[in-house]
Parts: structure tokens; sequence; C-alpha cells
């Protein structure tokens, strides 16, 4: 069992090496999972349905947040009924970041694995990490 546990945990951490952009940009991993989550987003978002996306606790994606805010990557939308409330969607220069080199650069890996594996094996792996994701949880 230990040998199998210390393979999962290596190829864990492998995959997780894998698909991490190198990106000679000034923004964290976690604020371009946030860009990319609003990017792909038929709706703006509320910090909270951020948090739940990412699988992230609502402080940690408002820090995120208050620094992409502060570097005008996102707008912040107020809520018409809630002053304490708002959604996010991108900037212009939010949208540059999104678009272009740097979308290649983030799918890239992802893109790559779908291509080699096919699409039933791909969205079988997909839902076995979703699985192992959720099987790994402290709760």
């Amino acid at each position: 069992m230990k040998k199998s546990v210390i393979r999962a945990h290596s190829s864990a951490m492998r995959f997780e090496q894998a698909i991490a952009p190198d990106l000679n940009l000034p923004l964290s991993k976690h604020q371009l999972d946030i860009l990319f989550t609003v990017a792909a987003s038929e709706k703006t978002l509320h910090p909270s349905e951020l948090a739940a996306q990412l699988g992230r606790t609502r402080p940690h994606v408002a820090k995120q947040l208050a620094v992409l805010l502060k570097h005008d990557y996102l707008v912040k939308i107020p809520d018409k009924h809630d002053g304490r409330r708002f959604t996010v969607t991108l900037s212009t220069s939010g949208k540059s970041i999104v678009t272009g080199g740097v979308a290649e650069q983030y799918y890239g890996p992802i893109m790559r694995a779908s291509d080699k594996m096919g699409k039933k094996r791909f969205n079988k792996f997909v839902r076995m990490l979703e699985e192992f994701t959720e099987a790994v949880k402290d709760e």
C-alpha cells in the first residue's frame, strides 16, 4: 500500500508541475486561474461563486481579487440591491491576458493531453481526478 501511496503522491506532484504555466507575468497561478475562470463564465461572478468553482476559500479569493482589481485586470460591478455584494468581469487589460499567447500557454498542456488521450479517455481521467480530489479533501 505504501508504494502506491508514494506513487500517487509523486504522480499528483508531477501533474501539478506539468500543467502549471511558466509565464513571465506579474500574476500568480491563482490570479491567472481567477482571470481564466471569469473569462470562461457566461455571466459575471460573485466572489463566493469564484471560490466554489476554484475550490478555494472565499478569503483566499478575496485577497487575489483585491490584487487583480488594484492592477485593473478586473472590473468590480456593485450589486443593485445590496451594497456589500458585487460581481467581477474582465477589464480590457484582463481580456488581453486571457487571449493569444498567454491563453495558449495556460491551456496548452491540458489541450495536448486531451488530444493525445482522446475525448473518451480524457473525460474519464477528468471524472477520476474530480473523484480523487473529493476523496482527499479534509471535511
